[in-house]
């Protein structure tokens, strides 16, 4: 019924709209049954999220493998790097200046996975998501902080949430 009413609004509110999207929100089932992903395609989600620990002022580490920020390069032990490679890609995502670097890509993976390290001003965030996941609006909205045409920042409480305002 509400799907029902929902699909024949046709009045126009007055009102402000706000959209709130947490860290679970994009990483969990309810995703998929909201739309995002077509029915043939609903892939896992989410693996791992998170926090990093800085070493020093260009390495990180996140778990079983660093990340040098000056070198853009990748160490860990054996087994870790060897698991890496069946990912899509591992994406360094900076949401202040919104610089993004691809660190590795895999045209023909074993998994259509992304590992993410995201940087909010001094933290940094590990993230094992879907490449669509990823890609989506959602996504877009919550790990990149894309400029959108008919979205509008609102808070910025990341990585906990965001809140944008239709425009």
């Amino acid at each position: 019924e509400l799907e029902k009413r929902a699909s024949n609004y046709s009045n126009l509110t007055n009102r402000n709209i706000y959209i709130l999207i947490t860290s679970d929100m994009t990483r969990m089932e309810p995703i998929i049954e909201m739309g995002v992903f077509p029915d043939h395609h609903k892939p896992y989600l989410a693996g791992t999220a998170f926090k990093c620990k800085s070493l020093k002022k260009e390495l990180i580490t996140c778990g079983l493998f660093d990340l040098n920020l000056n070198k853009w390069t990748i160490r860990g032990d054996e087994q870790i790097i060897k698991n890496i490679h069946s990912y899509k890609a591992i994406i360094f995502i900076n949401r202040r200046s919104g610089k993004r670097k691809v660190l590795y890509y895999n045209s023909n993976p074993k998994k259509e996975r992304v590992i993410i390290v995201v940087q909010n001003d001094s933290q940094f965030f590990l993230y094992d998501i879907s490449w669509l996941a990823l890609n989506s609006v959602m996504g877009r909205m919550f790990y990149l902080k894309d400029d959108f045409k008919y979205f509008e920042p609102v808070v910025d409480k990341f990585p906990n949430f965001v809140i944008y305002k239709l425009k």
